[in-house]
């Protein structure tokens, strides 16, 4: 069999990737076996192996997978398009179709309090989500935007702090309309009221 190209190879490792998570949702992290990602995926056991050589192992990328699109889609180049793709971000979490999702790393989380590799991994998918956001605020800051005396570590660790409670409370009655408000409250915070004035 002649070998396969590291772009096959790659494509492949992420549809295994895809289908994990695709079972995480329906099943759950404890019913989840390497035979039903295999189904999912349509692969062999062996296939599976070539890419996976266990069940933690096939965590850590998922959560590598989560990490890496997480706030990949943020703008930070001006005070609107951040504002804006914020928002877009914390009603997506909220919607009743993400919910699996939410049982999904949660169910992470939890795992990786007993894997010290999981663990590893999802210290660093949280580092490099936080870090991509010091960073863009950073950015944004050098325009002057800021209130006196904000600091651009700080604020991201208020936006992160904020949404991640959103996520792990989004079971709970609360409209997100609601939601919307109270980060528009951190966002009066953080920018002078110019800037939020020029991104309405």
């Amino acid at each position: 069999m002649p070998a396969r190209s590291p772009n096959y190879m790659n494509d492949k490792r992420e549809h295994i990737v895809s289908a994990t998570i695709s079972c995480l949702e329906k099943l759950g992290l404890s019913q989840t076996s390497m035979t039903d990602v295999c189904s999912e995926a349509k692969i062999s056991r062996g296939a599976l192996y070539v890419h996976f050589t266990s069940k933690d192992e096939l965590l850590e990328a998922v959560i590598k997978r989560l990490g890496d699109e997480s706030f990949s889609h943020i703008s930070f180049e001006s005070v609107n398009l951040f504002t804006n793709s914020i928002e877009t971000h914390l009603r997506f979490m909220m919607e009743p179709s993400r919910r699996a999702m939410v049982h999904v790393e949660a169910d992470l989380l939890s795992a990786s309090r007993m894997s010290d590799r999981l663990s590893v991994e999802l210290s660093e998918a949280i580092s490099q989500r936080l870090n991509r956001l010091k960073t863009g605020l950073k950015k944004l800051g050098n325009t002057g935007c800021f209130n006196d005396g904000v600091d651009a570590v700080v604020a991201a660790h208020a936006i992160d702090a904020f949404l991640i409670g959103s996520v792990q409370g989004s079971m709970n009655a609360s409209p997100t309309r609601l939601r919307l408000k109270a980060l528009r409250l951190i966002f009066t915070t953080i920018f002078r009221n110019s800037a939020l004035h020029n991104a309405k």
